[in-house]
């Protein structure tokens, strides 16, 4: 039995993506929020990516590049596509998620 999909990581992080390429996803839900222990909370969507589910934390600026486009309502965000690359800022890379509007 092959088990890779179940070691493939469930969360969309930088090590899905490669440096220079341009991926494409789009929003399956519309998010929930996820308490922290430390009591921040943080909202996090299931998305489509390369063809698999994953879970991901968009940043503050992702959030807000989508919010501009779509809406601060994230109901509609629903089957929306957008595009994310990696942003590399003082050593540290982080994903840049930006909307696919025409």
């Amino acid at each position: 039995m092959i088990i890779d999909k179940f070691i493939e990581e469930k969360y969309l992080t930088t090590k899905c993506i490669k440096t220079g390429s341009v991926v494409t996803g789009k929003f399956l839900d519309e998010g929930v929020i996820i308490k922290q222990v430390d009591g921040w909370e943080k909202l996090q969507f299931t998305v489509l990516i390369d063809g698999k589910e994953k879970l991901y934390t968009p940043n503050f600026r992702s959030r807000k590049n989508i919010s501009d486009a779509y809406s601060s309502d994230t109901s509609k965000w629903v089957g929306k596509e957008f595009t994310i690359n990696l942003s590399n800022k003082n050593g540290k890379e982080s994903i840049i998620a930006y909307p696919n509007v025409v």
